[in-house]
């Protein structure tokens, strides 16, 4: 009798360390399982909010946003009446400083878009190199500018719009060193700049990034400083946009919120979420000074990369609360059999 009872609870004992085993073996699968099986695109926190609290949906917003933005300003920048024109006139200066004023363009400063292409290619590289080799020697950048002013003609293979050197603009300064110093750095990265953009423009334009293009945002976004503004929307203002949105029975506010000062104020009405405002709060599209307006149409009946988002997490969904009910269960169990 005592030998049957021994055996009977030795017997216990080895099933309940080989189920635990096996229960450990599974939650070990879903700890691993799980990120691999989503791709990493949805995290366990985010399953319980949906699709529009995940960080592939807040993402795929702002990159559309900024794609969108940024295919408008290169057009804007190589364009004239809708065909490129490489005698754009830029004014390195405005340019560097993200302003566009061509009444008050200085001659002195502005270049032919042609001529900074070039730049780009021929000329920037090699003044780059000499400034960084003055640089080497212990010169601050005074004695740099000063340097310049006689050995820059070598490398300024470029003039601007009035035919006068830079050298020779800067020599009528206060302080002709600091200011040609300055000239040949905005000179430098301006036309690389361009020179970067201008790829973007002839290699990926993309009809999808086209501000007119059907899409399941909407967006209203303003520089409060220049008032100049991007939008999908019919709006020329962020008042505008609400109302617009407003009016759209299929869309809905995502964010709404006006940044100064580089501090983001959100309009809670017009937020859809804790998460989204964390989201978009950080989020600067076009500096310290901008309103922004988003909606977003949660039926995604437009086939872009919102929706091609949304269509890989209606596919991993289910995957990951499987997961997550195997992973409790287990966890459960394992505590009972203890």
């Amino acid at each position: 009798m005592k030998l049957r009872t021994f055996w009977y609870k030795h017997t216990t004992k080895v099933i309940s360390y080989l189920i635990q085993g096996l229960l450990a073996g599974l939650l070990v699968l879903c700890v691993i399982g799980i990120p691999r099986a989503v791709d990493g695109e949805v995290s366990l926190r985010e399953v319980a909010g949906g699709f529009e609290s995940t960080g592939i949906f807040f993402q795929t917003v702002e990159d559309t946003i900024r794609d969108k933005i940024s295919a408008e300003q290169n057009r804007e920048l190589f364009e004239q009446g809708g065909s490129f024109n490489d005698q754009r006139q830029i004014d390195i200066h405005q340019y560097i400083s993200g302003i566009l004023d061509e009444a008050n363009y200085n001659l002195n400063l502005t270049y032919h878009l042609a001529d900074l292409l070039d730049f780009a290619q021929d000329g920037a590289p090699e003044l780059e190199e000499y400034i960084f080799s003055l640089a080497e020697k212990g010169m601050n950048e005074e004695a740099i500018g000063l340097d310049l002013l006689t050995s820059v003609q070598k490398y300024e293979t470029i003039l601007p719009l009035s035919g006068t050197s830079l050298a020779d603009t800067a020599k009528m300064s206060s302080n002709p060193g600091l200011t040609m110093m300055e000239y040949c750095r905005n000179l430098c990265e301006a036309s690389e700049d361009i020179e970067e953009r201008y790829d973007e423009y002839s290699l990926s334009e993309d009809p999808e990034n086209r501000s007119d293009a059907p899409s399941n945002i909407l967006y209203y976004v303003e520089n409060t400083s220049s008032r100049r503004h991007y939008s999908n929307m019919k709006a020329n203002s962020a008042a505008a946009a609400v109302s617009y949105v407003a009016g759209q029975e299929n869309m809905t506010f995502l964010f709404e919120g006006e940044r100064r000062f580089n501090i983001m104020v959100a309009n809670t009405e017009h937020v859809l979420s804790d998460r989204t405002s964390e989201w978009f709060m950080q989020t600067s599209f076009l500096g310290s000074g901008e309103q922004v307006v988003i909606a977003v149409d949660m039926e995604y009946p437009i086939g872009d990369e919102l929706r091609a988002a949304w269509m890989r997490y209606q596919q991993r969904e289910p995957v990951l609360v499987a997961g997550i009910s195997i992973f409790i269960f287990c966890l459960i169990a394992i505590l009972i059999l203890l």
